[in-house]
Formats: C-alpha cells, sequence, structure tokens
C-alpha cells in the first residue's frame, strides 16, 4: 500500500482526535441538567448521545481487532449493541467522558497497529465489510456529525466545518450513498453533486431500480452545487434540499425534476 495511504490514514486518526478533544470540551461545560436535554437524534438526550459516540468507537475498534484475525461476523447482535449503549449511558457523566476518551484511544491503537503492512485489513459493519481507511473515514464522519448535534441541540450554532467536509465527502458519496440506496431504492435515473469550485468534488449519481452507481465528475441532466459543507449535511440527513436553497447555500440548475423525487424520500443515515 502506497505511503500516501498510509498517511492519509493517519491524518484522519488525528482530525478524529481533534473532534473527540472538542466534544469532551462540550461535554465539560455542561452543568447536570443538560445532560438530560432531547437532542436533534430522537429520543436521545445529550447523555445517550455522548454514550453512542464512545459505544461506535468501542465497535470500530472490535469489528478491526476481529477482523485481523480473520472474523468477519458482528461481535454483538443488534439488541446487544442497543444494550451495550445503555450500559454506557448509565455511567456517571464524568466516567461516559472519560470512556468516550479511552475508547478513542483503544480505537487509534489498534489501527496504528495495522499500518502500514495490513491496512488492507478488513472488519464488518452494517454496511458490510470494510477496510482500515474506511473505518477511520467513518469514524471522523460520527464525531463531526454528532459534535454538529450536540451544539445544535444546546443551541450553540448550525456550522460545520468545510475543511472537514471536504475530507469527508468522497466516503460519503462513493462508499455511503450506494449502500443507504439499496435500502430504498427510488429509481429516478441520473443527477450531479457538485462542490463549488473544486473540480475534483463531483459526481455523476446514477439513481436505477437497485442500486445507485458514482462515477466521478459532473455530466449529468441535473446538478446540486453547493459548497461542502452544505453537501455534506444534505447526504447525511442533517439538512433539507428546500431549506439549503431557501438559505442560498444551494444552486440546483437544470432539470431538477429527479433532483426533488430522491431528495423527498432520501434522508441519509
Amino acid at each position: 500500500m502506497p505511503v500516501s495511504e498510509v498517511g492519509y490514514v493517519r491524518e484522519g486518526l488525528a482530525h478524529t482526535r481533534e473532534y473527540v478533544d472538542r466534544f469532551i470540551a462540550e461535554l465539560r461545560r455542561l452543568d447536570a441538567p443538560s445532560w438530560r436535554r432531547l437532542t436533534n437524534c430522537p429520543p436521545w438526550d445529550v447523555q445517550t448521545l455522548a454514550a453512542h459516540v464512545a459505544r461506535s468507537a468501542e465497535a470500530y475498534t472490535q469489528a478491526l481487532e476481529r477482523g485481523s484475525r480473520g472474523i468477519m461476523e458482528p461481535a454483538l447482535t443488534p439488541e446487544q449493541r442497543a444494550r451495550r449503549q445503555q450500559e454506557i449511558a448509565a455511567q456517571p457523566q464524568g466516567q461516559i467522558m472519560e470512556y468516550l476518551d479511552e475508547a478513542q484511544r483503544q480505537l487509534e491503537q489498534v489501527v496504528e497497529g495495522l499500518l502500514p503492512d495490513r491496512i488492507e485489513t478488513q472488519g464488518m459493519h452494517v454496511y458490510g465489510p470494510r477496510d482500515v481507511t474506511w473505518f477511520v473515514q467513518q469514524r471522523l464522519a460520527e464525531l463531526a456529525f454528532h459534535l454538529w448535534d450536540l451544539r445544535v441541540s444546546l443551541g450553540l450554532g448550525r456550522e460545520f466545518d468545510e475543511d472537514t467536509a471536504r475530507w469527508l465527502l468522497p466516503m460519503l458519496v462513493e462508499s455511503n450513498l450506494p449502500v443507504l440506496y439499496a435500502l430504498a431504492p427510488n429509481p429516478v435515473g441520473a443527477f450531479g453533486l457538485a462542490v463549488e469550485g473544486a473540480p475534483d468534488l463531483a459526481w455523476r449519481l446514477e439513481a436505477g431500480p437497485e442500486r445507485m452507481t458514482v462515477q466521478p465528475g459532473v455530466t449529468a441532466p441535473a446538478v446540486i452545487a453547493a459548497d461542502a459543507a452544505s453537501l455534506a449535511l444534505l447526504i447525511y440527513g442533517r439538512a433539507r434540499l428546500n431549506e439549503l436553497e431557501r438559505e442560498g447555500r444551494v444552486r440546483v440548475t437544470g432539470d431538477r425534476a429527479p433532483v426533488d423525487r430522491f431528495w423527498e424520500t432520501f434522508r441519509g443515515p
């Protein structure tokens, strides 16, 4: 595997550490009642959201550890995963923050232990088998979007970091969108996604009867163009297309019929 890919993974790990530290810093500012405030991820309150973020690091560590031994079955059933999250959420708030930090460090250690020679190691996720690079990318997505959820739920703003969005978009569009689309296909044909002023961040999506194909570049009858942060929020189900258009953050050009039909039914993860 090229050194550049290893460097990319380590860059991703550094970003995840930054976001964990930011998440914990936000939690430390809260008084006890704020931990029980409902978030925009119902029915989770802040305490459950924090437990979920810690639990996802634990899950990724388990998946990669098992995958490194050739075990591709999930470590826990969906019911067991839900119970484990509840167990973490039931801990005192200080312990939840400590465990969030520790779970992230364990994930970092496992990933570093697979670099550079075993970077192609795969672990099992609900999306299917995924390699080390994807787990680091998806961990950053979890942290970035759930930090956004936390801040929005506490009334601290709705900004999403543009650089982080640019780092995540190729994975979100090329890897995650087709998986999510297959769960509820809506065959509307072709349309494009494009980050304004970034030719390398543009894709043609073909929404067929059973699956979605994604190709680099935009040659489609309709194109959604926006800043990277707006596209990321749209794809991850944190913003509606019509809302972003009203705010002037998104432009739809060409035949918008397939775009409207697709985003009427697709809400992201």
